[in-house]
C-alpha cells in the first residue's frame, strides 16, 4: 500500500505525568506554559536525573521506575511535585501520524531513533500504530518530560535528548524518492534547527514531485526582538513559500506578522508569501480559513466537557483536516473534522478513530 502522506521531524518518547499525588507538594508554577531544554540526561539505576539553572532557580528531576511506568519528583527553586508518569509516543510530527492512522489513511513517520533503552521503548510503542522508518543514530533518544497542571490542563515541557538532532535532509529526500506521497508533512520545525538551511529546498523538490507540503512549525521559542527570534522568522518566511497548507495558531501566525488582528495575518501570509491554504487553530473558537482572499470562521461546535489535558490537540486538529482534504471535501468540511478530532482527544485522553470523529459529527 502506497503512503497518502510522509511526515518527517521530531520524533520523542513522552513521559506523561498523571495527578500530583504528594497533598503537600506545591506545583511549580514557573514551569506551565514553557518549555526548556536541557543537557543530555544522566541514566541511573533507578531512572534518569536531570539538573540545570531555570531562570535562576534550581532544577532537578529524578524518576524511579522503568521506561514503561514510574513515579517522578521534580524540584524548582524549592517548589516540589511529587507524582506518577507513563511513557508514550512522544513529539508532534508522532502524534499526527498515529491520528492519521486512526482516521484510515496510511502515513509513513520518519524520524531519528536513539539506541538506548529510551529508543527501544519508542521502537515498541511505534510497532503497530504506523508505519515508520526507523533511522537509528547514537544519540540519547530525545525526551519530552510534561508536567501537567492538574487545574489548568496546562503543560510544561522539558525536553532533554539529542536523537532528532540528527535527521539529515537527503534521509527525507531518499524515502520521498520511494513513491509519491499527496502530502509531506513537517512537524516540530523548530526542534530540528540542523535543518534550517535546507527547508525551503526539501519543500521545493516535494512539490516537484507531486506532494503538497504542510507545515505547522509550533511555537516560536526565541525572545521577541532578539537576532535569534530574526532569524527564524526569515527561516519560516522563507519556507513558506514553498507551503501548500500552513497550520499555525492564532498566537503563532500573530507572532509571525507582527499583526494583533488574525484576520489581517491570514491576508498577509496569504499575500506576500503566497500560501495557497491558511487553516488557523483557534482552540475552544475553533478554526478560521482563509481562501480567495475571504476569511471563514468554523466555530468547534461542541460543549467542552471535562478536559483530561491538550498535549497533541493541534496535531489532531490537523491529522483530521488533512484526512478531509485527502477525501476531496471542500475546506469547511475538512476544518469540521479538525475541530471534531481535537475536541476528542481533549475529552477522551487517548486519539479517537475515524468511526469516534463521524459519530461526533452526525
Amino acid at each position: 500500500m502506497s503512503n497518502d502522506v510522509v511526515a518527517f521531524g521530531s520524533l520523542y518518547l513522552d513521559i506523561i505525568t498523571d495527578p500530583v499525588i504528594e497533598s503537600r507538594a506545591r506545583r511549580p508554577n514557573v514551569l506551565y506554559g514553557k518549555e526548556r531544554t536541557l543537557d543530555d540526561y544522566d541514566i541511573l539505576d533507578d531512572g534518569i536525573f536531570l539538573k540545570t539553572l531555570y531562570e535562576g532557580r534550581h532544577l532537578q528531576i529524578t524518576t524511579s521506575g522503568g521506561v514503561e511506568n514510574g513515579s517522578l519528583r521534580l524540584i524548582v527553586g524549592g517548589e516540589e511535585t511529587g507524582c506518577t508518569y507513563h511513557t508514550t509516543i512522544g513529539g508532534s510530527t508522532a502524534n499526527f501520524a498515529v491520528q492519521l492512522k486512526l482516521l484510515g489513511l496510511n502515513p509513513l513517520l520518519i524520524g531519528k531513533i536513539g539506541k538506548d533503552m529510551y529508543g527501544d521503548r519508542l521502537r515498541i510503542l511505534l510497532q503497530g500504530t504506523c508505519e515508520y522508518h526507523p533511522l537509528e543514530t547514537n544519540a540519547k533518544q530525545t525526551l519530552s518530560i510534561n508536567i501537567v497542571n492538574p487545574e489548568t490542563k496546562e503543560a510544561a515541557m522539558i525536553v532533554s535528548g539529542g536523537s532528532n538532532r540528527d535527521l539529515k535532509p537527503e534521509e527525507i529526500d531518499e524515502q520521498l524518492q520511494l513513491g509519491t506521497p499527496q502530502f509531506l508533512y513537517a512537524g516540530g520545525f523548530f526542534k530540528m534547527r540542523q535543518l534550517f538551511p535546507y527547508y525551503p529546498e526539501i519543500f521545493r523538490r516535494a512539490r516537484e514531485r507531486g506532494c503538497r507540503v504542510v507545515l505547522d512549525h509550533g511555537r516560536f521559542l526565541d525572545t521577541p526582538g532578539s537576532s535569534e527570534y530574526q532569524e527564524v522568522l526569515k527561516v519560516v518566511k522563507d519556507a513558506l513559500q514553498h507551503v501548500d497548507v500552513y497550520l499555525p495558531n492564532e498566537t503563532e501566525i500573530t507572532e509571525l506578522t507582527g499583526k494583533s488582528n488574525l484576520e489581517g495575518a491570514l491576508k498577509e501570509v496569504t499575500q506576500e508569501l503566497g500560501t495557497k491554504l491558511i487553516v488557523c487553530k483557534r482552540g475552544a473558537n475553533g478554526c478560521s480559513f482563509i481562501t480567495d482572499s475571504q476569511v471563514y470562521h468554523v466555530p468547534q461546535g461542541h460543549t467542552t466537557e471535562q478536559i483530561l489535558h491538550t498535549v497533541g490537540a493541534g496535531d489532531s486538529f490537523n491529522a483530521g483536516l488533512i484526512k478531509g482534504l485527502i477525501e476531496n471535501s471542500d475546506v469547511e468540511r475538512a476544518a469540521r473534522l479538525g475541530n471534531a478530532s481535537a475536541y476528542l482527544k481533549i475529552t477522551m485522553g487517548g486519539y479517537p478513530t475515524y468511526s469516534d470523529v463521524i459519530q461526533l459529527l452526525i
